[in-house]
């Protein structure tokens, strides 16, 4: 009798403790957690004002905030959430920054140090060695002369050099410094080579658009940049087309507190 009482009374604690945790547990964070505030659109009773304070953003109805944990360099970070979707949004000086499309991520790929640099040994055993790269050149007074994919012919007349620590590239630039050209394989991630990226610039605010070109499923992205604020970013992951357009209409919809501006130095003044 007192072992089944023992184990009821431990039973009934461990579901205490588990409901208390998922009654405290918010969007994935244990409080302290910070939420916003929804009200109806004054001219569209089918949509959605939430106001995090600083921003705010329109959603049609259905959609919450499930609150945002400030991180260790005053970065905000949650997702909002209708159904079992959701976006995940950042604000702050390390919010994930702007994609880059394809042209420019090749053009600020385009010197390789392990290639247009010089060998420097750090440390040496018998079994390892550890060596870094010393930059030879000027990277601001290098050209491209070209870039594209990397086919299997390409390999067989550039093979990727053991140095290069990337093995599965799949573009190139032909980088041109002073008389040398360079071949330099570089490694685009997924994300730039199957997304259509757009930059758009509007009252002020810089908007970098990643649409996934699959319909059925893909990232999306949008990432808002002002001079007077911090970056911000609404991004999803495994979107269909609707859900893919519903999250670049949300994040298009971002409106700062012109109270909440970033503070100015004065210059002295």
């Amino acid at each position: 009798m007192k072992k089944r009482r023992t184990i009821l009374i431990t039973l009934i604690s461990i579901l205490t403790a588990y409901l208390l945790f998922n009654y405290l547990n918010v969007g994935g964070y244990i409080i302290p957690i910070h939420m916003s505030k929804s009200t109806i659109h004054p001219e569209n009773k089918e949509q959605q004002i939430i106001d995090f304070k600083v921003f705010n953003l329109v959603t049609p109805l259905g959609w919450q905030d499930k609150g945002f944990k400030v991180g260790d360099e005053g970065e905000w970070y949650g997702y909002i959430k209708n159904g079992k979707t959701k976006f995940l949004y950042e604000y702050g000086i390390t919010a994930s920054p702007a994609v880059m499309t394809l042209k420019e991520y090749l053009f600020w790929s385009r010197n390789s140090l392990s290639i247009m640099g010089q060998e420097v040994i750090e440390s040496e055993t018998d079994s390892t060695i550890t060596v870094s790269y010393k930059r030879l050149f000027d990277p601001d007074k290098t050209d491209t002369i070209k870039t594209g994919k990397l086919t299997d012919s390409l390999l067989r007349i550039h093979p990727i050099p053991p140095q290069v620590f990337e093995r599965d590239c799949n573009y190139y630039s032909i980088t041109q410094y002073q008389d040398t050209s360079y071949f330099i394989h570089i490694k685009v991630p997924d994300y730039i080579i199957n997304s259509d990226i757009n930059n758009l610039n509007q009252d002020g605010f810089t908007y970098n658009v990643v649409r996934s070109k699959t319909e059925k499923s893909g990232f999306t992205k949008v990432t808002v940049n002002s001079p007077d604020f911090f970056t911000f970013s609404l991004r999803g992951e495994n979107l269909n087309s609707i859900m893919q357009e519903e999250l670049i209409t949300i994040g298009m919809s971002l409106k700062f507190n012109e109270e909440e501006r970033i503070a100015k130095p004065n210059n002295g003044l």
